[in-house]
């Protein structure tokens, strides 16, 4: 009898045992998430892009890449103002209408910028064909009228009082800054008497 139990008493400790021993697998690991690709690796391309983008604006515009706000320069022309700006080397300026058209202010060559105002072709097409075109020195415009002359066509531009510069452009009056900078929308001037403007004669 009692050995009929000891079988029993083996059989199931062999069963119980082999269970123990059976292996139901490694835990299999959680899929981990992707990491995204660092903003760094991609902030080169993208101001690669915004630049290419600016110099193919700049181009569109016949304006110069670098030192030019362009969007201030198109809000000028929506404004239907004139827009002065300085570019290249020292001493140079422009004076852009709002058709696109630009004419020098300071001498050139040509003698574009000198007394009377001519559209400054040669340099539109530089600045559309490459806006990093730089025009090199630049040198004061000589010969400026020192009255307003109603007879001569727009644009027009004259001195007066303590060297000031004015332009005429739209049937209105305009001063031009001293020093243009990196550009700056004019605004007419009204409700003044200045010396040269509109006929007024300029005080010996």
């Amino acid at each position: 009898m009692n050995k009929k139990y000891n079988l029993i008493y083996t059989s199931l400790a062999a069963v119980i045992l082999t269970a123990a021993c059976t292996t139901t697998g490694e835990p299999v690991a959680a899929p981990s998430p992707s990491i995204p690709a660092s903003p760094s690796s991609t902030a080169p391309a993208n101001a690669a892009d915004a630049a290419d983008a600016d110099r193919a604006a700049a181009s569109r515009l016949g304006l110069p890449y670098l030192g030019t706000d362009l969007g201030t320069v198109e809000g000028a022309a929506k404004d239907g103002k004139p827009y002065v700006f300085g570019a290249g080397g020292t001493g140079c300026a422009w004076l852009r209408l709002p058709d696109g058209s630009l004419y020098a202010l300071h001498d050139t060559t040509a003698r574009t910028g000198s007394s009377a105002l001519v559209r400054d072709v040669g340099t539109e097409a530089a600045w559309r064909a490459d806006p990093d075109y730089e025009p090199g020195r630049c040198e004061p415009a000589e010969g400026i009228p020192t009255a307003d002359d109603p007879a001569q066509p727009e644009p027009y531009r004259w001195t007066a009082d303590y060297g000031n510069q004015y332009l005429r452009w739209g049937g209105r009056t305009y001063i031009i800054p001293g020093t243009v900078g990196v550009g700056l929308a004019l605004t007419p001037i009204a409700g003044e008497t200045i010396p040269g403007v509109n006929g007024v004669p300029i005080p010996n």
